[in-house]
């Protein structure tokens, strides 16, 4: 039985999955297996998975399926996990080399923690590591819950940069749903006891200009039904728990107000004002909510035309700013 198992779900991932996986091999620790899920790619990912397969039997194993998706590859993987803990991996990103050894070391000595959750980097230059973001604060799991929802910095809702003891998941399994991470983490979380927090980086996250999250499609309005979703998990919790995923809920609609503002969803903007209406004033009430939230249900009191035009300016200032930045230099030297 490994200590750790990485599960790592990949689809058409060839031009990262060698790095991914190296990152994995070169961890300071030894006691792991990897786990890949070649989810129905049309590339060359199952050559690459195949190849360093053979190179490590013992090591790692591949299963491939008919592009389930995300979730469900996850969930087989889960299924074939054998360590003690599980952590999982996207194949376009990479663990730091001591990554997993600092994860599990905090779950070894603290056997009363369940999670173990540390930063993530999007640069590959990284800071020097300070005094006091290199430590582990151990948080009751419903207040690290609470903290997650109001997107507190240091709390994250992605399942990546975390260590989870296996007997958790149980019969938990991720959904068939975008935002599958937001909506499976309070799941988890309901579960643990207590959950260990490290600023410190242990993974590196790729952005992705052209992923799911930093595109338009209708099937981003899938947060609202997560989100809906959040709030009546929690309808029975402690009045702290309730009021931090109203926050949360809030923080969604809003967001896909401006993107239903920007992409002319007409439908999907009626939908998230008529929520935001009724629930801005517990938004601007609620200490706890972070800021950009609050300014945001502040300045909906000016109405909807007025909110979508500040959307709409913001959206024309970044593409122009992005237009100015992309731009060739033609300036000729004399």
């Amino acid at each position: 039985m490994p200590l750790i198992s990485v599960v790592v779900p990949a689809y058409n991932a060839s031009e990262f999955l060698a790095e991914c996986i190296e990152s994995i091999l070169c961890q300071t620790i030894k006691d792991w297996e990897l786990i890949l899920i070649d989810d129905g790619s049309t590339d060359n990912t199952s050559e690459i998975a195949e190849q360093y397969s053979s190179l490590n039997p013992s090591k790692i194993r591949v299963a491939r399926t008919a592009n389930i998706g995300v979730s469900a590859a996850r969930n087989l993987g889960i299924d074939m996990a054998a360590g003690r803990y599980i952590a999982f991996c996207d194949a376009d990103d990479t663990y730091l080399p001591d990554a997993l050894a600092r994860l599990a070391a905090i779950l070894e000595e603290r056997p009363e923690c369940d999670i173990a959750v540390g930063g993530f980097v999007n640069a590959r230059k990284l800071k020097a590591i300070s005094p006091s973001t290199d430590k582990w604060v151990i948080c009751d799991a419903e207040q690290c819950l609470q903290h997650t929802l109001y997107q507190k910095e240091g709390y994250h809702c992605s399942v990546w940069a975390k260590l989870y003891r296996a007997e958790l998941f149980g019969d938990v399994r991720f959904s068939p749903c975008r935002y599958e991470d937001l909506e499976i983490t309070p799941r988890l979380y309901l579960r643990a006891r207590n959950i260990a927090i490290s600023k410190a980086p242990v993974y590196f996250y790729r952005f992705n200009p052209q992923s799911f999250i930093n595109t338009w499609s209708t099937r981003r309005a899938d947060v609202l039904t997560v989100t809906d979703g959040i709030a009546l998990l929690l309808s029975d919790a402690s009045s702290a728990l309730r009021t931090a995923a109203a926050s949360r809920r809030f923080s969604a609609y809003f967001n896909m107000l401006g993107e239903a503002c920007v992409n002319k969803e007409p439908e999907l903007e009626k939908k998230c004002w008529a929520t935001i209406k009724k629930e801005r004033c517990k938004a601007v009430a609620d200490p706890s909510v972070r800021f950009k939230n609050k300014v945001g249900a502040i300045a909906s009191y000016g109405g909807r035309r007025f909110i979508s035009f500040l959307f709409e300016f913001k959206s024309f200032f970044i593409n122009f700013a992005r237009n100015r930045a992309t731009k060739p230099n033609n300036t000729k030297q004399s």
